[in-house]
């Protein structure tokens, strides 16, 4: 982003300026969203199943903005709709592309949290997200059928590494997937 200022900058002038108020919005917005995320990971009873679910909802919603805002759509910005000047286009795309980059960095800096979105609670992910030929929409779809895979996950619980492994014969591919990011998670 081109939103650097020089030191010796008027900020009474700014105060006035449209773009320079939207700029201020957006972050602000971000700001919130980033300081809610961090909150909701922290608390004595907060697990490694919490912060993964937390920052793969986190990053799902930074996509879904990013679309909106590449529409035109800004109303999950509460700040920034409050301001009554419309962004021009520039100025969209540069937050499309903060908002990139900003899932990109966190995905970076968090890659065994989000690349395997099944490895929490495999019942509940969308078979066709998973990548296609690896096996794992097959298996997810099998694992959500199975009831006793429902209750090894329940008995196992919040023991996600003894739920994969006792279904690593059943689900290998899952599992091959699922168990070596859980022990980065908790080592």
């Amino acid at each position: 982003m081109t939103w650097i200022r020089d030191k010796r900058q008027d900020f009474k002038k700014d105060l006035k300026n449209e773009e320079f108020i939207l700029q201020l919005a957006y972050l602000s917005d971000i700001f919130q969203a980033l300081n809610d995320v961090n909150r909701s990971f922290q608390g004595p009873d907060r697990s490694i199943q919490d912060f993964v679910s937390k920052l793969e909802v986190f990053v799902r919603k930074l996509d879904i903005w990013m679309k909106n805002v590449e529409s035109k759509r800004y109303g999950m910005l509460e700040f920034f709709t409050t301001v009554s000047w419309e962004p021009n286009e520039k100025f969209s795309q540069e937050i499309a592309e903060h908002l990139r980059l900003l899932i990109t960095e966190l995905m970076h800096y968090f890659p065994h949290t989000i690349c395997c979105p099944y490895m929490v609670n495999p019942f509940f992910v969308n078979p066709a997200l998973l990548p296609v030929g690896t096996g794992e929409q097959e298996e997810i779809i099998d694992i959500q059928a199975d009831e006793t895979a429902k209750n090894v996950h329940r008995e196992c619980s919040p023991s996600l590494i003894n739920f994969w492994l006792k279904l690593s014969s059943s689900y290998p591919t899952l599992a091959r997937n699922a168990v070596p990011q859980l022990l980065v998670l908790y080592s």
